[in-house]
């Protein structure tokens, strides 16, 4: 996966999903069929960076520009929402 160039936080994000997959399975009594002890270390999994990571934020002065061009007044209470709460998009419009 580094050879494709991916970052650190894909391939983690990667190797949780094969880590999920193989835990859920469980026989009918609800014990791992194949239970893992996982050494990150050996299969020479990345540590991820916080500092590296791409996090885009909103500054405050950001959020007011944003809300001064949005002309419709249902958007601008959508949008102030998201900044509040931290919400994702599809979870604001469930």
């Amino acid at each position: 996966m580094s050879a494709a160039n991916l970052s650190a936080k894909t391939i983690v994000n990667y190797i949780q999903v094969v880590r999920l997959v193989i835990a859920s399975a469980v026989d009918e009594e609800g014990q791992e069929i194949y239970p893992r002890k996982w050494n990150h270390d050996f299969i020479q999994l990345p540590v991820v960076c916080k500092k590296k990571q791409h996090r885009p934020t909103v500054t405050e002065s950001d959020l007011a520009d944003i809300l001064s061009r949005t002309s419709e007044r249902k958007y601008v209470v959508l949008f102030a929402l998201l900044a509040a709460t931290g919400l994702r998009i599809g979870e604001a419009l469930e």
